[in-house]
């Protein structure tokens, strides 16, 4: 049961980096449509940065549980 819910959170940190990921590429590259208004950059930009804060915080907090197990298993 161990190894099932060490694998769920592994699988998370992946899944939520390479949603933050995407997210970093639209905010880099920004709206996308052919010819966008200053009105959807602005949107673009704050829906790049809503998918970060979204995706990164979680992320975050799984890497911190894994980091927590991995140092219990090393105090063994």
């Amino acid at each position: 049961m161990k190894t099932a819910v060490r694998i769920f959170v592994d699988l998370c940190i992946v899944v939520l980096l390479v949603l933050f990921a995407f997210s970093l590429l639209y905010l880099h590259i920004g709206s996308l449509e052919m010819e966008p208004t200053e009105e959807d950059q602005a949107k673009a930009l704050v829906a790049a940065v809503f998918g970060m804060i979204v995706t990164g915080v979680p992320c975050a907090v799984c890497i911190g549980l894994r980091a927590t197990v991995l140092r219990k298993r090393r105090e063994r």
